[in-house]
Parts: C-alpha cells; structure tokens; sequence
C-alpha cells in the first residue's frame, strides 16, 4: 500500500480506537444517577458501566465468527454506529434505570464489534513488526478518548445528567471514516504473513491471555478507586477532593497516551520485556500510593502506573492474534475476552483487600494490587526470558 493508504487506514483505526475504552464515558454520569434514581443500591447504579464490558466479553465469543461471514469494513462501521445509536437513546429514553441497563448493553455490543474487528484488519493489512507500531499509537487514542469523554462528559453532566451520554456522539468520525476509507477486502498481501499454517492451538493464547487479564484488571482498580482514594486522603482539601480526582484521572490517561506513542522505539530496545516494565510500573505505582502522604506523590504514582496498559496490550494483541495461527481473529477474540474479563471482575480486588487486611481502606486495595503486580512480573519476566532461550537470542 502507497504513504496516502496508509495514512487512510491509520487514521480510521486510530479514529475506531477512541471506543476501545468506550464504558469510562458512562463514569461521570454515574454520581448523578443515584441521585436520580435513589431507590436503587450503589452497585446497582455501578451495573450501568459494568455492563459495557460485560457485553464486550459476550460479543467476543461471536466476533471471530461475524468476521470470516461479514466485511470488517462494515463490521467496524456498525460498531461505532451502535456507540452512536447508544447516546442518542439514552439521551432521550432514560426514564428507568433497567432502560439505561438495555442501552449500556448496545455500547457494549458496539465496543466489542468495532475495536476488536478494527485490530483484525491491523492485522491483516500490516507486516507483523508494524503491527505492535499501530496498536501501540492506538492504546495511545485509547486513552485520549477516554480522557475526552471523562473530561466533557463531566461538563455536560454539569448541564444536565442527561447529556453526560451525549459524549459518545465522538464516535460519528469513527463511523463515517470506516465507511469511506476502510477497504471492503482487507486481506492485502503482505511480504510476510503473520500466520502460520499450523492448526489453532490452545495452549499459545494462554499467555497472552494471561498478562491481557491482569493488566486489565490493575489498570481498572486505580480508575475505578481513584475518586475515593483522594478523598480518604486526609491531605487534599474537601472542597478540591472532585477536581484532584480529576486531575489525577487525567494525568493517569495522558501518560497511556504519551507511552502509546513511544511502546514502539522502547520494544526495539528490549523487546516482549515491555510487558515486564508495565507491570513494574504499576508495582512502583502503587506502592507510592499505599505510603503517599502528598497528593504530589500520588501524581508521582500515576506517572509510573498510566503507562503500564500501553506497554502491555500490544504486545498482549499481537501475540493473541499470532496464537490464532490461520484463525487470527479468533486467537484475537479470545485475548480480548481475558483482557475485558480483568475490567468486570477488577471489583472482586476489593473484596480480596479485605480478606487479606480486615479493612476497606481504599489504600490497602491498591497494597493488594501491588502484590499481583509483583507476582505477575515476575511470571512475565521469566515466561519471555524463557522464550528468548528458545528462539536462541
């Protein structure tokens, strides 16, 4: 393909990853939803984000499927037209908190259909050493998105609750580039095929899988126990504690997308051992979280952790899709299935933390977390030295 293809394709695929994190739009919302709706628990008012990604993992067992009998081009596009189709009628059907729990279901649909079958077609159309290049810049609009839609969600909700859905109206560039630039066949050929022709195994998806899982589920525990960390701080004022919050959140996405950007360059240097330093990251992270006694500290913390997913998701991709063999999307479907399974169960840390502290101080999840960063590194680290002696590096 020519520099202006290229610049096409990449562009869509970049523009299809802003949903990729599609359920931390709905968090701004969710505040004003129990004041909205206040016969309900707090868990069921937390159910209306939680079911995006619940819906993410059910529609993986599909996608594999709906890819070998449907172009990807409209598949993606019809993914992104569900997000769409989601603001729109939360935006006006929203008298019921069961009716928003229909629609979260929808952007759920959508998420899972756009983004996994826009990293098929990365797949398909790039040599394989690019395609850790491609999914790395897109973790990084991954994060831009999902700090957009925090941060103007937070502004419409301002205006009205109501509003707040309005924000996954971003996903119209999305729709209409899939429909205008992606190639209806995305099969081109390339020099070097990143499948090969033995049968699909179970056994190689398992790492990938693995490190997809718990990168998923630590980067989730800081976004979703950011907010009450800052304000079991006793250091941040009562009056700033929604605005540090927000802060921290964003400094914690800006870093993603800044490593995003940079995961290429650093994976030349050292290689599938960029999943090991993001989880040493998340390790430092949050142990400077757990003994902070400065919210300078914690922005220190989030310096170290925001990186840790656009370290390891790439590579996490790239290597499911390879364990694929022939059947890429499927080896790719299940890594996204682990990787959005870490999102739903990332709660249950709490409830470990508990068991292991006798306490539901919000620090101590994250000394929780800190230690299944450290286990998992070190699995990680030894799984990849291992496979280098294999290969003879």
């Amino acid at each position: 393909m020519d520099k202006k293809q290229r610049r096409l394709y990449t562009t869509t695929i970049y523009a299809v990853g802003f949903l990729q994190m599609g359920g931390v739009g709905i968090s701004p919302v969710l505040d004003e939803l129990s004041k909205a709706f206040p016969q309900y628990s707090t868990t069921a008012i937390q159910l209306t984000s939680s079911i995006v990604s619940l819906f993410v993992v059910l529609t993986n067992l599909i996608t594999g499927w709906l890819c070998a009998r449907f172009p990807k081009k409209y598949l993606t596009a019809f993914g992104c037209g569900l997000a769409v189709l989601f603001a729109l009628l939360a935006t006006i059907f929203n008298s019921s908190l069961p009716q928003l729990y229909l629609w979260a279901s929808l952007l759920g649909i959508g998420t899972s259909i756009a983004s996994t079958v826009s990293m098929a077609i990365v797949n398909e159309m790039f040599e394989p050493e690019e395609c850790v290049s491609v999914f790395g810049i897109r973790a990084c609009f991954s994060s831009v998105g999902a700090m957009l839609m925090t941060f103007i969600g937070g502004r419409l909700v301002g205006i009205n609750w109501r509003y707040g859905f309005l924000v996954y109206l971003v996903m119209l560039p999305g729709l209409l580039l899939s429909l205008l630039w992606s190639p209806k066949d995305t099969k081109i050929a390339k020099s070097n095929a990143s499948a090969s022709n033995a049968p699909f195994s179970v056994k190689r998806p398992v790492f990938p899988c693995f490190v997809g899982f718990f990168v998923s589920m630590l980067y989730s525990t800081a976004m979703v126990n950011v907010a009450m960390l800052v304000a079991e701080s006793d250091f941040v004022p009562a009056e700033q504690i929604a605005s540090m919050a927000g802060t921290l959140s964003t400094v914690f996405l800006a870093i993603g997308g800044v490593t995003g950007l940079a995961v290429d360059k650093i994976a030349k240097k050292i290689g599938l051992h960029c999943m090991t330093l993001g989880f040493a990251g998340l390790l430092v992270g949050y142990l400077d979280i757990f003994f902070a006694n400065s919210y300078a500290m914690l922005i220190v913390a989030s310096l170290f952790c925001g990186g840790a997913i656009t370290l390891v998701m790439p590579h996490a991709q790239v290597l499911s899709s390879e364990a694929g063999c022939t059947k890429q999307e499927l080896g790719l479907s299940i890594g996204q299935i682990f990787a959005n399974s870490g999102n739903v169960l990332a709660p249950l840390l709490t409830n470990l933390s508990m068991l292991l502290f006798g306490t539901a101080i919000v620090k101590y999840r994250f000394l929780t977390a800190a230690g299944l960063a450290f286990a998992v590194m070190m699995i990680t680290a030894a799984h990849v030295q291992q496979q280098k002696k294999e290969e003879g590096i």
